[in-house]
């Protein structure tokens, strides 16, 4: 009991608890699953959490096989998505269920993408209603990596429809995250104050897990802040802020420094307030501001240390949790955009070529006006000192 309370008041205490309570019965597999669990989905630290959910799902536990998805998301974090390949086969091994239909993002991860829309057709009516919709965020994801934006938002607004009937306001309310991350990516802006406003009248003490309110409204906050509408982001961030509880809560807490970097007066001051947050919350959308407001003030160099690190950490971009991987989508959008950004900033030709290449293979089947955009006469001119006005594509 003084664990499952921990877990509600302070993750840091409740992994020490668990781990305790995986000591006293190391067979039962429980402490081990629930000590990783608060360790990948509340603090984003995956290579502590693998050993413990390798315990759980090797263990005699009756439940063990939810450990191997888990597992496989922390394996997938960290880029071994071969790892992550067995892990989830495991847990659908010791159980059918797929619970977060996790081989969908792994073979999206490898551009394996027909296995992945395979893995999304995975029966998930015996998961409940909540997780029986994953399939389809998975959906969402994969299409947006692709490059197939217009499909993606397609699905998300389907999304929005097919959850609303059963009242699942939390899926509702993702999808419509998932949509304006599509639409900010695309330089379509959308209102969002309709979204807004239904997170806002959710907004409470009681908030479930299910339901994440604070975490939502903050991400619309930053893709406001992101599209230029700053009067809505300080607002909402205000609102969050007045809202959130005294839990400890690293993914929230990252999001709301990437809002006040972007909203900072100047890029230099949003620059110093990622710093002194980067050690503390390394999640991607830290590292996209820092390239973004690098870019603002100029500093190549940066930019391009946060670009390579967005690119190095690929699997991070698909396996941060934030409830329900609510970033997950607005994530791999700015995995490509990176790549597409440092090819451009790349002095080598053939270095560049090799970037470039990367993406063409990524966006096979993309929308027209993104795979028209990495052809060498684009990339040349976008590359060189003197560019047009002529707008190539959206990114």
């Amino acid at each position: 009991m003084e664990a499952v309370l921990a877990s509600a008041e302070d993750p840091e205490r409740s992994v020490q608890l668990w781990t305790e309570y995986a000591s006293l019965y190391p067979d039962l597999g429980s402490g081990q699953n629930n000590a990783a669990l608060v360790l990948w989905q509340d603090l984003n630290r995956c290579p502590e959490a693998i050993p413990l959910f390798d315990q759980a799902l090797n263990s005699r536990d009756p439940k063990r096989f939810v450990a191997g998805h888990y597992k496989g998301y922390c394996q997938l974090w960290g880029g071994d998505a071969s790892a992550a390949e067995e892990a989830f086969k495991a847990g659908i091994g010791f159980n059918p269920r797929p619970v977060t239909f996790g081989l969908s993002d792994v073979y999206s991860f490898q551009e394996r993408f027909a296995e992945a829309e395979a893995a999304q057709q995975i029966d998930g009516s015996s998961v409940g209603a909540v997780y029986g919709f994953e399939a389809r965020t998975r959906s969402i994801t994969s299409l947006a990596y692709q490059g197939r934006l217009t499909e993606a938002r397609a699905v998300a607004q389907a999304l929005i429809n097919s959850a609303t009937a059963p009242g699942l306001a939390g899926t509702v309310s993702r999808a419509q995250i998932y949509d304006a991350a599509l639409a900010l990516i695309e330089e379509q802006p959308i209102a969002l104050e309709a979204g807004a406003a239904s997170m806002i009248a959710h907004l409470g003490p009681d908030e479930s897990p299910h339901y994440p309110v604070t975490l939502h409204l903050a991400v619309y906050a930053l893709i406001a802040a992101r599209q230029g509408d700053v009067k809505h982001a300080r607002a909402w961030a205000a609102q969050v802020r007045n809202a959130m509880s005294t839990r400890p809560n690293p993914s929230l807490q990252a999001v709301l420094r990437a809002v006040d970097a972007h909203l900072a007066e100047t890029p230099e001051q949003g620059i110093a307030i990622l710093s002194a947050a980067a050690s503390e919350f390394a999640f991607v959308q830290i590292h996209v501001a820092f390239a973004d407001l690098a870019k603002k003030a100029g500093h190549t160099e940066l930019e391009l240390e946060h670009l390579r690190w967005i690119d190095a950490h690929r699997g991070q971009a698909f396996a941060e949790y934030n409830a329900f991987f609510t970033c997950q989508t607005l994530n791999v959008l700015d995995v490509n955009r990176a790549l597409r950004r440092q090819a451009e900033l790349e002095p080598d030709a053939a270095v560049r070529e090799r970037l470039l290449s990367r993406l063409r293979n990524r966006w096979a089947k993309a929308d027209d006006n993104l795979r028209m955009s990495l052809s060498p006469t684009v990339v040349q001119r976008e590359s060189g000192e003197k560019k047009d006005n002529h707008r190539v594509v959206a990114l």
